[in-house]
């Protein structure tokens, strides 16, 4: 059975926009026989890596010396079969939570320099790094803004030997809810769909279609009704007439 843990680094976990398409991702993957577990980092105790080398000694055995949750979340994700990595895009990357607990991934690295198109790299120690699905979320309209995440990521697999199986970006997320009067279901239903057939498609087949993987890309609704809605709805936050998260 294939097995699929979701790694939440959204600071607002079980009640992040970001986790209403993990669900909907994560429903469509049980439907195709896998089985599922999320993990809120907001919850987790997990500090950054100190780099002090200790995991790479004989005397560390390949374990970080911090006293936390790190070391068995790390764990938990080396025996999936596919990590899924969820956050929001905060300044232009992941979230501190995501890339803290990235941090701790330093103990599967081999110390020893490799050169790779004639620059020295690190590689990942004899060990199986599972796959990555890449979930991510913006207030954006515009795709282009995950460009500098979607490269870190594809650059720390190639470290790790493991593969980028899919990226799901997810401009406009005001659409999910955070501004109550952006409400569009005629847009967001099928899109919900279209998450429930990347899972399935992913326990099938290890990758996305390029028709799935085309249309997750695709606008919800156009720019200018987008941008025109989501400035009326800050408009009415920052007169006090309403808040964030607020529904009518």
């Amino acid at each position: 059975m294939t097995r699929i843990v979701a790694f939440n680094g959204s600071p607002k976990g079980s009640k992040s926009r970001t986790q209403i398409l993990v669900e909907a991702f994560l429903e469509g993957a049980r439907s195709a026989g896998a089985d599922t577990e999320t993990v809120f980092l907001a919850e987790k105790s997990i500090l950054p890596c100190e780099e002090c080398m200790g995991c790479r000694l004989p005397a560390g055995r390949g374990k970080c010396a911090r006293k936390d949750d790190g070391h068995d979340l790390l764990e938990k994700a080396l025996d999936a079969d596919y990590v899924l990595l969820a956050t929001p895009l905060i300044m232009d990357s992941m979230s501190a939570l995501t890339k803290t607990f990235l941090e701790r991934w330093f103990p599967l690295v081999d110390p020893r320099f490799q050169a790779r198109h004639g620059q020295g790299t690190f590689a990942a120690r004899t060990v199986r790094v599972p796959d990555w699905i890449i979930l991510s979320t913006c207030s954006f309209p515009e795709q282009f803004h995950f460009q500098a995440m979607s490269t870190i990521f594809h650059d720390l697999s190639r470290t790790f030997g493991n593969r980028v199986a899919a990226e799901i970006y997810r401009g406009e997320a005001d659409l999910f809810g955070r501004l109550g009067k952006m409400s569009h279901p005629e847009a967001i239903e099928p899109y919900m769909d279209l998450l429930r057939s990347a899972g399935r498609e992913i326990v099938r087949n290890g990758s996305l279609c390029t028709d799935t993987a085309e249309a997750l890309d695709r606008p919800l609704i156009p720019f200018d009704r987008y941008v025109e809605e989501g400035n009326a709805a800050w408009d009415r936050i920052l007169e006090g007439t309403c808040r964030i998260d607020e529904h009518p």
